[in-house]
């Protein structure tokens, strides 16, 4: 089964198959479960929200593989085996969404194995499990379709969340910039400028930047202007003018070289 992080589905063209269903379970605890590989068609993200569930080893129960408590997203790859309880001292209770992602026609899991994949600090993830769950229960016409939509929010939220994350443990420094220039690749703020949202040197910042995205901040902001802009020419919306202009590109031939250098072919081919 192929593996990717979720963060990579922040820009890749991915699908929700298969299995969306969301349902709440209630347990008394130790409630022992055991997982083979293969029991599962679906992969499953648990929303913990009372007590305390353990995930062990299934060859060596004495080897813990993940504690997870009230808050924690657990993601559960359809292929993986484990040995869970949830521990005695309390009633448990969560919410599980069963789903597969493929990405051009492929299965592909998350991880794998079982991987905390947030804690959900403000309840964010928890009020979208509990709009899922509503909306199971509703059956109203059309929910599968509201349904898929919270499915496809929920999972662009901890795709962002852990991206997030990592970003500031390894490049706290430069973080800021870093998402000012994500957010707003249509603005022509120079390098000099973000570094000093970061209060650091340019020199610094450009080379921090560099280890993180293996490409200038100016390089990868146009980067970001020609997927755009190939979204816009690919639609059949825009012209090549239309979209360079709207990328912020506004200079053709300028703009048509940057496409062929980033792309590998004219933006004039879309049209053929």
């Amino acid at each position: 089964m192929k593996i990717t992080d979720i963060t990579n589905l922040l820009e890749l063209d991915f699908d929700i198959r298969n299995a969306l269903l969301v349902k709440e379970e209630r347990v008394v605890p130790p409630v022992p479960y055991i997982c083979k590989s293969g029991d599962k068609l679906y992969s499953r993200l648990f929303c913990i929200e009372k007590g305390e569930m353990l995930f062990f080893d299934l060859d060596d129960r004495k080897k813990l593989k993940l504690k997870a408590s009230a808050g924690d997203i657990i993601y559960l790859p359809n292929n993986t085996a484990y040995y869970s309880e949830w521990r005695a001292e309390d009633v448990g209770s969560y919410k599980s969404l069963l789903f597969n992602i493929e990405i051009k026609g492929e299965t592909v899991n998350l991880a794998e194995d079982v991987v905390l994949m947030v804690s959900d600090s403000e309840n964010l993830y928890t009020r979208l499990f509990s709009d899922m769950d509503e909306l199971s229960k509703s059956g109203a016409l059309g929910y599968r379709i509201s349904l898929k939509a919270k499915a496809y929010e929920l999972i662009k939220s901890i795709a962002v969340s852990k991206m997030k994350t990592e970003l500031k443990a390894k490049y706290g420094a430069i973080y800021k910039g870093i998402m000012h220039l994500e957010n707003n690749f249509l603005e022509d703020i120079p390098p000099s400028s973000l570094a000093e949202m970061c209060h650091v040197s340019e020199g610094t910042f450009r080379r921090l930047f560099k280890e993180y995205k293996g490409e200038s901040p100016v390089k990868y902001r146009n980067n970001l202007r020609i997927k755009k802009a190939y979204e816009l020419i690919a639609s059949g919306e825009c012209t090549v003018t239309e979209a360079s202009e709207l990328v912020n590109i506004p200079d053709i031939a300028y703009f048509s070289k940057l496409f062929k250098k980033s792309m590998g072919f004219n933006p004039s081919d879309l049209k053929k």
